[in-house]
């Protein structure tokens, strides 16, 4: 045997030699032992994305999605309607509105039920103080005053606005539908026509303003995971000034649920940015597609998350197909063709896919929010990154002219996440908020093939070209000065 032909055995690379022929070499073996040398796949952990992210999960629970609003609204209604002992609903915004006063009126009905019954129906409410104040024209206040009324105790959240002890503004944006500690929805409705109807006014009271409501979701969970969101409701209750259980709620799994799902929060009262934890985590141990939906995408960790996620896996991609080549030129008789050396590349280090579904507006137009997806849009796409901008989804199978509402992430359609948390700073930092974490790969499946992907394939894609032609010198402006304050997004 030659020296060379001992190297590449000590190596493994497989090279082998016969009478008159030419050295064949196991591409797949170099690509491998070059990952090794670059210490690529000592940066990668083995451990399944669930386990890394899922750390403290309940695993007995059944899900369904509710994507039409309508539909959603149903939802909510037939989860009120079976409840037996309590219904709980914490949410930023509730309108004063058709469908705030029929969900009031339902609650309403409810505790006068079991009134009648000689029985008694817990029936608790709360609403932000600045949600209150951001109707279209409603009176929502006088939600608050008709459910206090009528026996259902509705308080509203942090009424000074500012809190000393959250040193900020710490509004609750949750959005939670909670019936016996047993079973919730949760997801990025609020109470109100442009959630919940099939369309709303965008001036309360004038049929002129009237648009399609909101492309949003809700995700219902029965299962053991209650328990834990229950708890969270009740830390808010104190917080509004509530009495609560002293015994904490206790799991009830559910009988045919298989679902695992982990709840995470952000807290401005604890400190506690579980949200943030369990996103940043994602990312950065996704190995094949992150998919992020979110109207309002502003947060600079995040993007920087994202950005690192996909740079450095086109690096380390870029590295390990020189490294080969070099291997495979130097030990190999004649050239490997570089599709081979690429594919084998693909098997050790596929190449991640980084998507982000942003609106092709704002509420109001290209207001601020519009402008700050553009900034996110622009370094996401310099980074290789895909975005497309939605003009509202589809629903039914036809697309739908609406703003999307809808907020959530897919991370190598293992890991879902699913809540209030928009992708800016408030949400990560300032906000409460919730979320909750499933890995289930047939209900991950199902949201990808009923939600996510129709979305992304009636979206338009953009590129940096694309940003440039439909950018103004004001919007320009707008958007440095609006990055200059995007820890207030």
């Amino acid at each position: 045997m030659t020296a060379i032909s001992e190297q590449m055995t000590r190596l493994g690379l497989g090279l082998t030699r016969r009478a008159a022929a030419p050295a064949t070499i196991d591409v797949d073996k170099a690509v491998a032992k070059a990952a090794i040398d670059l210490g690529i796949t000592a940066s990668r952990s083995s451990e399944p994305l669930d386990r890394i992210v899922l750390k403290n999960a309940t695993h007995h629970n059944a899900i369904s999605y509710h994507h039409g609003a309508e539909e959603s609204f149903q939802a909510i209604l037939d989860s009120l309607g079976k409840a037996k002992k309590s219904f709980h609903i914490e949410t930023f915004i509730w309108h004063d509105d058709n469908t705030g006063r029929k969900l009031a009126q339902a609650l309403v009905d409810k505790v006068k039920a079991a009134q009648a019954k000689g029985q008694k129906f817990d029936a608790k409410v709360i609403i932000d103080s600045m949600g209150l104040g951001s109707g279209y024209g409603t009176q929502d206040k006088n939600i608050v005053k008709f459910l206090n009324d009528n026996g259902v105790e509705a308080r509203v959240f942090n009424p000074n606005y500012v809190s000393l002890k959250a040193m900020g503004i710490p509004l609750t944006h949750r959005k939670i539908y909670l019936a016996d500690g047993e079973e919730y929805l949760v997801g990025g409705r609020n109470v109100g026509d442009e959630y919940f109807q099939k369309t709303y006014q965008l001036r309360f009271g004038d049929p002129k303003t009237t648009v399609n409501s909101y492309n949003d979701l809700l995700m219902k969970v029965r299962g053991d995971e209650a328990a834990r969101v229950q708890g969270q409701f009740y830390k808010n209750w104190a917080n509004a000034g509530g009495t609560v259980p002293k015994e904490a709620p206790r799991p009830v799994p559910a009988p045919n649920g298989h679902s695992t799902v982990e709840t995470f929060v952000t807290d401005p009262y604890t400190g506690e940015k579980g949200i943030r934890q369990a996103h940043r985590a994602a990312i950065q141990n996704a190995r094949h597609d992150i998919f992020v939906i979110s109207p309002y995408f502003a947060d600079r960790g995040l993007v920087n998350d994202l950005v690192a996620a996909k740079t450095q896996n086109t690096a380390d991609r870029a590295a390990l197909f020189k490294r080969t080549q070099l291997t495979l030129t130097r030990y190999a008789h004649g050239p490997v063709p570089a599709e081979q050396v690429q594919a084998s590349v693909d098997k050790v280090l596929p190449e991640l896919k980084v998507r982000a579904l942003i609106p092709m507006s704002g509420e109001k137009g290209k207001d601020l929010n519009y402008e700050m997806d553009m900034m996110t849009a622009k370094k996401l796409l310099s980074a290789g990154a895909e975005v497309r901008v939605s003009a509202g989804g589809v629903q039914n199978g036809e697309a739908v002219d609406r703003f999307s509402h809808f907020k959530g992430m897919m991370v190598d359609h293992k890991v879902l996440s699913v809540g209030s948390a928009n992708a800016d700073h408030r949400t990560y930092f300032s906000n409460h908020e919730i979320i909750n974490l499933v890995s289930d790969p047939a209900k991950v499946t199902e949201f990808g093939q009923t939600v996510a992907e129709p979305d992304w394939a009636a979206a338009h894609p953009i590129d940096l070209s694309w940003i440039a032609a439909n950018t103004n010198w004001k919007e320009r402006t707008l958007r440095a000065v609006g990055n200059a304050f995007s820890w207030l997004y």
